[in-house]
């Protein structure tokens, strides 16, 4: 019976190695045999998810919402799902809007902050906020809602609130948080970026100092630190976590805050000192959790893409192991297949033709999971993760020589250049990648701009004291150097034929 057969594919998706691929056949034959069972359609709906058939998923969902038109989480399933489509099915996610309005949903204070984030999405922030401030002002009388949901609700507006740089609105919103020094950490370093954003650096260092306490309880210390480094600089958050990193007597430090000091010092552009301490990590191993293993793996990988000489295979070996443990980790995929590609660069023939299809294979995977993920929460991709499939594309497209490849590598390209522009990010990687695939398109005019314009952005980086990578300089100088020669070898031929 459907109830069975509901359960055999709820235990499948939920057991440890559980195949979400014989958890869906055992809810669809649920499905078949009773077509219009909400628990059945929910759970299908998920797996569906899950098993990234988006459209699969919206199609169940969508018939959720149709047999249970006042269920307001079946519906906020479901336009996550429309908004992470790509591109966002913004034609749909109104429609089921409409729906909510004749079904009585209209106040629902989770559906009106999907809408808000959906205007963001389309880049109207400010036609959101309205909908978000709505959403915040019927939370607050809001008893239904759980802990978990008011969280959601007051992280998704103060997302909102700062992307527009509306330092003074975060400030008001989360003062009624501060009373009796309760406040969640996070609601805390949300006011230190607000404060750090209005100039108010005594005041922004005062609650970096208090969230970071708070944070300590619940291991999430780093990502305040980190935050803070970002906003005030490496010395004042470095000088929160000095005496564990540096025990006066000369114990040696928990792995975990060398984890975090490494974080800080690769952000400061000291490889050396980052890579150091990660090493020293490794050799404590067995006192490593497995996220911390994890963690250890991806922070080393990454380090030895940017060091000069890149120690690539080191690299690889890093990240592969820790792609290995968190297959679904966006962040991991990324500099694994960012790695895969800079291997593919260097080798040549069946090696490098293999390293490429696997960081193909890879950095769409990171690409797919991220555009999703983005698009359900309303934020713009990472650029750098946009940066990556579109350069693994573009190796594809120069090896082989096919235009379709090109012309979506370049596509993405051009994404990832306008994403970081707009978060007004000093990435001359991007420009890099571009001049390289216009280069190889026979664009070398287009190619010189891309290569001088990363210089450029290069300089920004140098003189706003982001860290640098020791050859990216030599490299889009090389392009540069390709694109000019290229583009005056063009001149000449036109010169002539005239």
């Amino acid at each position: 019976n459907s109830r069975a057969l509901l359960l055999r594919g709820a235990v499948e998706a939920r057991r440890e190695g559980g195949s979400m691929d014989a958890a869906a056949q055992w809810l669809e034959r649920a499905n078949n045999v009773a077509p219009d069972d909400p628990d059945v359609l929910r759970e299908l709906g998920r797996v569906q998810r899950r098993r990234g058939r988006t459209e699969d998923a919206i199609r169940v969902m969508n018939r959720l919402t149709e047999v249970q038109p006042e269920n307001a989480g079946a519906r906020l399933e479901l336009l996550n799902l429309l908004l992470s489509m790509n591109p966002p099915q913004f034609g749909e996610a109104n429609r089921q809007f409409r729906a909510a309005e004749r079904a009585g949903q209209s106040g629902d204070p989770m559906l009106l902050m999907a809408r808000a984030q959906m205007e963001q999405l389309r880049g109207r922030a400010s036609e959101g906020l309205p909908f978000a401030r709505r959403s915040m002002e019927v939370a607050a009388g809001n008893n239904a809602l759980s802990q978990a949901q008011h969280e959601e609700l007051l992280t998704a507006y103060l997302d909102l609130l700062a992307g527009e740089s509306l330092h003074e609105d975060v400030l008001a919103v989360t003062q009624p948080h501060m009373a009796g020094g309760n406040a969640a950490w996070w609601v805390v370093r949300a006011r230190g970026e607000a404060l750090a954003g209005l100039g108010r650096r005594a005041e922004a260092l005062a609650a970096y100092r208090e969230a970071y306490d708070k944070a300590k309880q619940v291991t999430a210390d780093d990502a305040v630190l980190v935050d803070m480094s970002r906003k005030l600089g490496f010395d004042d958050s470095y000088a929160l976590i000095k005496d564990r990193v540096e025990p006066a007597d000369g114990s040696a430090p928990e792995p975990r805050d060398l984890l975090v000091a490494s974080s800080l010092f690769a952000q400061a552009g000291d490889s050396a000192r980052a890579i150091s301490m990660l090493e020293d990590a490794l050799k404590r191993e067995t006192d490593l959790t497995p996220q911390q293993r994890v963690s250890l793996d991806t922070q080393l990988g990454t380090l030895f893409l940017i060091v000069s000489p890149r120690q690539l295979d080191r690299a690889e070996t890093h990240l592969r192991r820790a792609a290995g443990m968190q297959p679904e980790n966006v962040g991991v995929l990324n500099n694994f297949a960012y790695a895969l590609s800079l291997q593919a660069d260097s080798l040549s023939g069946d090696v490098a033709a293999a390293k490429l299809a696997e960081a193909l294979e890879v950095g769409r995977r990171a690409y797919d999971l991220h555009v999703a993920a983005s698009r359900r929460t309303g934020q713009e991709p990472v650029a750098t993760v946009v940066d990556t499939y579109g350069w693994t594309l573009a190796l594809s497209g120069i090896a082989s020589g096919d235009q379709p490849t090109r012309e979506e590598a370049l596509r993405l390209l051009g994404e990832a250049r306008g994403l970081a522009e707009d978060a007004n990010q000093n990435l001359p990687e991007i420009y890099l990648h571009q001049s390289r695939l216009l280069s190889a398109m026979g664009n070398g005019q287009a190619a010189q701009e891309a290569a001088e314009t990363g210089l450029a952005r290069l300089d920004r980086r140098r003189n706003s004291s982001e860290p640098l990578e020791p050859h990216m300089e030599a490299d889009l100088r090389a392009a540069l150097i390709r694109a000019r020669e290229q583009a005056s070898a063009l001149e000449t031929t036109s010169t002539q034929r005239q």
